[in-house]
């Protein structure tokens, strides 16, 4: 009896937990961006610009070093980053 309870209340929490969550991996998806304009991205991004040495390195190790289309000049850690476009720098 105790071990019935203890899976209806997880099953339970299990559903609870999913009801509400949005979609991932499906598009196109709509934001709304800090200057209140509505954006729609219709298909998976395929490059990216990293703006933050740390975010640069996350995304080599993650092995989407490919993705990566440009850096700022403060991205000098990976070898990865060699050859990638420097699009600048703040200090």
């Amino acid at each position: 009896m105790k071990y019935r309870r203890s899976i209806v209340i997880l099953v339970t929490m299990v559903v609870c937990l999913g009801i509400g969550l949005p979609v991932y991996g499906s598009y196109p998806v709509r934001f709304t961006d800090t200057a209140g304009r509505q954006v729609e991205i219709d298909k998976t991004p395929q490059r990216v610009v990293s703006l933050v040495p740390t975010i640069t390195e996350m995304i080599m190790r993650l092995g989407a070093a490919d993705r990566v289309v440009g850096i700022t000049y403060h991205s000098v850690l990976p070898p990865a980053c060699a050859g990638k476009n420097i699009v600048g720098g703040f200090l």
